[in-house]
């Protein structure tokens, strides 16, 4: 007999609540899945790759409907691993207001955050591909080996700045090139079809996907593409939570369940700043 609604309430991050009773590792590998969420229903932790020893950097896709489905926090959740991590680094292009993504800056490698800052943008995706250029030369092994003297890279950025032409065109090498050169890429929107990611290309080239609240199944089919079979239901999964998402790997089984609730920017900052480091110049 149940009690209680295990989908009731969101479940805090361990590091907004310290009274959440979750523990999460610290100072990992981006080799290790990223947690990022759990399973109401059996307490177990969610974690999704984002990086294969034997293929490289992954091709993520963050899927679901603005205001219902919670893309800010799965990607709150994957920045905090990833900035966790002793291996990765982090960089943010969101040409738009990003309020989160200023939270993170500190932490990051690298940004371009605000309209204000599109040359930099530019900039930043010339460097990317240069390392896709660079990098083969520095590794005996068929696929880029990440560690702390040579780091895996993650793009964080989102749908509305693949339209951006340059972007659009360099993002395109990163999803084709980059994986083996240790360069994970992770794009978040409202709709799974190629004219919303930035080209139908580059929607055939995602291998992770992350399926939220959609209102209709056929935006879960363009989503997930087959993988959609592995996943629930995701217009009625959760009994109308906020917050419930699936993730499928191509070549793996999907995990579903809620999203760690992690948004306030006020932890946003404080997780940052205790990981801040001073970003490079360009040169």
């Amino acid at each position: 007999i149940r009690e209680r609604d295990p989908w009731a309430d969101p479940v805090p991050h361990p590091l907004a609540d310290p009274d959440s009773g979750i523990v999460l590792e610290e100072g990992g590998s981006i080799l290790d899945p990223a947690v990022w969420g759990i399973d109401p229903e059996t307490g177990d932790l969610l974690s999704t790759g984002l990086y294969d020893a034997d293929l490289g950097g992954r091709r993520v896709l963050i899927v679901g409907t603005t205001r219902y489905a919670g893309k800010t926090v799965v990607q709150n959740n994957l920045c905090e691993q990833v900035t966790g991590f002793r291996d990765a680094l982090l960089i943010k292009l969101n040409l738009s207001k990003a309020i989160e993504d200023r939270a993170w800056a500190p932490a990051c490698h690298l940004t371009a955050i605000g309209a204000q800052q599109a040359a930099r943008a530019q900039k930043i995706m010339d460097l990317l591909v240069a390392v896709i250029d660079i990098r083969p030369s520095l590794r005996d092994a068929p696929v880029f080996r990440p560690g702390i003297d040579g780091p895996a890279i993650v793009l964080d950025i989102d749908e509305v700045d693949t339209a951006v032409p340059f972007i659009r065109k360099q993002l395109r090498d990163l999803m084709s090139k980059g994986g083996s050169e240790g360069i994970t890429v992770i794009e978040a929107g409202q709709r799974g079809i190629g004219d919303w990611v930035g080209g139908r290309d580059i929607r055939a080239l995602v291998d992770v996907v992350f399926c939220g609240k959609v209102t209709r199944a056929r935006e879960q089919e363009h989503a997930a593409g087959p993988l959609a079979a592995e996943m629930p239901d995701m217009t009625s999964y959760g009994g109308g939570a906020l917050g419930v998402w699936a993730a499928a790997e191509i070549g793996g089984t999907a995990v579903s369940g809620r999203s760690l609730l992690l948004k306030e920017p006020r932890d946003l900052r404080r997780i940052a700043e205790s990981r801040a480091h001073s970003q490079p110049g360009l040169e």
